[in-house]
C-alpha cells in the first residue's frame, strides 16, 4: 500500500490545477513503475509506448482544505519508482505525451503498514 501527498507549491510552480471547487476533480496523477531509478523521459502513461509501462496509477485529490493526497493499494512487495504528473487526461487507449515533474524510489514491503511517498518542492 502506498500513500502520500503533493506539496501545493510544487503544483503551483508547474502550472497544475490547485484547489478545484469540485473535490472529485483530480489535480495530478501518480504513476508507479517496477524497479528503481527509472528516468522520467522513459516513463509511459497508461497505454503509452515508452520504455517503462506503469504498474499502477492513481489520481491526486484536494481535500478542500490544504492537502493534496493519493493512495494506491494492492501492490506486490518490491522496489518501485513513483512519478508525478499534472496531466490528468490520460486515455489508456492512446499513447499520450505525459510530462513528469518528479520521481522517487520507494520500497513496498509485505506489511499492512502503508509506505509514505511525498512529493515536495
Amino acid at each position: 500500500h502506498l500513500t502520500g501527498s503533493v506539496a501545493e507549491g510544487l503544483l503551483i510552480n508547474n502550472n497544475c490545477t490547485v484547489a478545484p471547487a469540485d473535490a472529485l476533480m483530480p489535480v495530478a496523477t501518480v504513476y508507479l513503475y517496477e524497479g528503481a531509478d527509472r528516468p522520467l523521459a522513459e516513463l509511459s502513461d497508461n497505454g503509452g509506448d515508452n520504455t517503462y509501462q506503469p504498474y499502477a496509477s492513481t489520481n491526486v485529490y484536494f481535500d478542500g482544505v490544504s492537502e493534496y493526497s493519493f493512495s494506491l493499494g494492492f501492490i506486490d512487495a518490491g522496489v518501485y519508482t513513483a512519478a508525478l504528473s499534472c496531466d490528468v487526461q490520460d486515455d489508456p487507449e492512446v499513447a499520450d505525451e505525459v510530462m513528469f515533474l518528479q520521481a522517487q524510489n520507494t520500497e513496498i514491503t509485505a506489511s499492512s503498514t502503508p509506505v509514505e511517498a511525498d512529493f515536495s518542492e
